[in-house]
């Protein structure tokens, strides 16, 4: 997908005007409900103000959900949690990725792609396009959701590396030259309780909080970098691109992203819960 030049996504990600309603809704609920029909989405319209805070409202989530599952992972490094927090690490570098294409005007949906015509400040305009090989036509070869977000990510990275930290750059290029590598990786240990097993005895016998995180088995420590550094490759750009929403207002009355995340996310324990159910005492008969 073409996605904006830096001063395009600067410009794109501080007009946010806050407008009220259908621009409150995810910006796949968005497509649905507003742009049937429409190829073409041009600045100065009232289809294009309403678009771009309903995508950066979106960014902006993406971003906080991105944070707070990698925070979440790190409870998680426990023997018979450790594939869970595998998968975890793949859902916060998920939603990182998403909030950087969302940011630099491009979008995936399930039919269509969403991405950049004219990146000009004050001259902006996107096209939306059906997904298949025709003509004017986005092509993706892949099939499933998952799938074809990363292709279309990592073709996108082109467009976006040269404005990533030089340390971090490298993370935009698929692992091992695979572009299906992560979605690969968490449907192995996901969906097949064997290799969860395998996964789980791993980690149970390498496993150092001394030397986190190199103890980590391979493909866990290669998501916890991933994901680790989306994060910051998002955070980055959302710092230097301006973009601040109303969309985590109902947080509280914090002023900044780094206030919600620091109070919400990083100081927020989990309860104490187990006292409460039954799991426990029915696993003493089994």
């Amino acid at each position: 997908m073409q996605a904006f030049s830096f001063p395009g996504a600067v410009h794109f990600c501080n007009g946010f005007q806050g407008l009220p309603q259908v621009s409150h809704q995810s910006i796949s609920d968005f497509n649905l409900s507003h742009l049937q029909g429409i190829r073409q989405i041009n600045e100065g319209t009232p289809l294009y103000s309403e678009y771009r805070d309903c995508a950066l409202r979106d960014a902006e989530r993406s971003l906080y959900m991105a944070v707070s599952q990698y925070r979440r992972a790190l409870d998680l490094m426990i023997p018979s949690s450790s594939h869970w927090a595998h998968v975890t690490l793949y859902y916060g570098s998920l939603f990182a990725a998403q909030a950087i294409l969302g940011m630099f005007g491009c979008q995936l949906f399930s039919k269509h792609v969403v991405e950049v015509n004219q990146s000009t400040p004050g001259q902006q305009s996107l096209r939306r396009m059906r997904i298949g090989n025709g003509q004017n036509q986005h092509s993706l070869s892949r099939n499933g959701s998952h799938q074809r977000f990363w292709e279309a990510f990592y073709s996108t990275m082109r467009h976006i590396a040269p404005f990533v930290e030089p340390r971090y750059s490298h993370l935009l290029t698929p692992i091992s030259s695979n572009e299906m590598w992560l979605v690969e990786q968490r449907n192995r240990i996901n969906y097949r309780m064997a290799e969860a097993m395998a996964f789980r005895n791993s980690f149970a016998t390498n496993f150092s909080v001394e030397s986190f995180p190199s103890s980590l088995p391979a493909e866990l420590n290669t998501q916890y970098q991933l994901c680790e550094g989306f994060m910051f490759i998002c955070s980055s750009l959302a710092n230097q691109l301006g973009l601040m929403t109303d969309a985590l207002a109902s947080l509280g009355p914090q002023s900044t992203l780094k206030d919600r995340v620091r109070q919400h996310v990083y100081n927020a324990f989990a309860p104490s819960l187990v006292g409460h159910t039954r799991g426990r005492d029915a696993f003493m008969q089994y």
